[in-house]
């Protein structure tokens, strides 16, 4: 197992987060991914620029470790192992997409912060999507918005923000 144990957060005084289950299939993973980071001005969650951080991975089988890795390595072009983090610019919002979504689909714990600064996002390896937001309104106003597609649970925050 490989670890980085330096994650971004907010203040752990009042974390203002939600989380949404992984969906079983890939194709759903996908789309996950899609409503969350879209580079239209009038998505929830606009893209501009992030940097995407793999923290944890070599959880699952090693078989299907060495395939999300090799595709993560591919896509970034560089080791993992020496270069966790992707910069992803305002232009490569489909390639953001596709990292994220290839982080869900091999369930590796990865955050990504967006250039706004207000949303963090959190993969984690036990099939959840974190999104931990700057502030409680913020918070409620995306929970209410993906509660019209995804199966949200409010409150409830990674282990590291606790």
């Amino acid at each position: 197992m490989v670890t980085r144990t330096n994650k971004p957060v907010f203040s752990a005084d009042r974390p203002a987060c939600f989380s949404i289950p992984f969906p079983d299939r890939g194709r759903g993973r996908g789309s996950l991914a899609v409503a969350l980071l879209n580079d239209d001005p009038e998505h929830p969650i606009r893209f501009t620029e992030a940097l995407l951080w793999t923290h944890m991975w070599g959880i699952g089988s090693e078989e299907l470790d060495r395939m999300g890795v090799a595709a993560l390595e591919g896509m970034g072009g560089r080791r993992l192992a020496t270069h966790p983090g992707v910069l992803c610019a305002p232009t490569e919002c489909a390639a953001a997409q596709a990292i994220w979504a290839v982080t869900m689909i091999f369930e590796f714990d990865a955050s990504l912060v967006l250039a706004s600064g207000d949303i963090i996002l959190y993969a984690s390896h036990d099939s959840q999507l974190y999104v931990a937001c700057r502030s409680m309104a913020l918070r409620d106003s995306l929970a209410r918005e993906y509660a019209e597609y995804w199966p949200v649970r409010m409150g409830d925050c990674p282990v590291h923000m606790r």
